[in-house]
């Protein structure tokens, strides 16, 4: 049983009295911000390494679906001869 001045102490928490229990959230706390910052710089090269360039691929792609309907594949009615 943890004595009412420990948990005093550790903030009115009693699981949180002693210095074993202490160290251990301390590290947890450390592992949760490693955790954190690493998931951070993924997000980070993700959106470097990966979607901006699906972006311009996709950018280019649509591009040469315009190019096509315009240019290569002309619509009926821009075929159409106006009669006179």
């Amino acid at each position: 049983m943890v004595s009412p001045d420990a948990a005093e102490s550790s903030g009115g928490w009693p699981w949180c009295a002693g210095d074993s229990t202490d160290t251990s959230q301390r590290q947890f706390g450390v592992d949760i911000a490693a955790i954190l910052a690493a998931l951070s710089k993924m997000q980070s090269l993700m959106t470097t390494y990966i979607a901006a360039p699906l972006k311009t691929i996709n950018q280019y792609e649509q591009s040469v679906a315009k190019y096509e309907q315009e240019v290569m594949y002309l619509s009926p009615r821009s075929t159409r001869r106006r009669r006179r």
